[in-house]
């Protein structure tokens, strides 16, 4: 058997349930506000593009061998930023309290296919330690790759100072 609610009836029913509609929601509303502030821990990012190579004019008959150079160039110098040397460099650096392997974990280095362009991309929960982190490995990994590879082609194309105004 159906019994069918009018209108006069249903504002009756929440005028008698209005306390536990308002108790109720109450409690969603601190346990949302309890678990985003203490549970979950903000993730900062913070990116950087490296140009490795030069993107000069070249002669046509030496472009497959330019092309072919600049590959190598690109998968050597992400070789090198993911080096347990330029790690611990950077964390001795910043005198910070992780591990290498840790810190290895944070660092995500794309480099898309056919361009000398790599990112290199950093997450952390604090923003200071990200943007330094991205600043100092991409430093030393220039250095580095200029060092071992005698090649000067290595330049940051992100400004940090615009990257904070966006």
């Amino acid at each position: 058997m159906k019994q069918e609610m009018s209108i006069k009836d249903f504002q009756q029913l929440l005028k008698r349930r209005f306390v536990t509609i308002i108790l109720t929601m109450c409690c969603l509303t601190a346990s949302l506000v309890l678990i985003s502030m203490y549970v979950l821990k903000p993730s900062y990012q913070y990116s950087t593009q490296i140009l490795v190579g030069n993107l000069d004019e070249f002669n046509k008959e030496n472009s497959t061998n330019k092309t072919q150079e600049n590959k190598q160039l690109v998968t050597s110098y992400v070789d090198i930023l993911k080096s347990p040397l330029i790690i611990s460099t950077v964390k001795k650096t910043l005198k910070l309290e992780q591990s290498s392997h840790e810190l290895a974990q944070k660092i995500s280095v794309v480099n898309t296919d056919n361009s000398q362009i790599v990112t290199v991309t950093v997450k952390d929960s604090n923003p200071k330690i990200v943007k330094d982190i991205v600043k100092t490995l991409a430093e030393q990994s220039q250095q580095s790759f200029q060092q071992y590879t005698n090649v000067q082609g290595v330049k940051v194309l992100t400004d940090p100072q615009l990257q904070e105004q966006a």
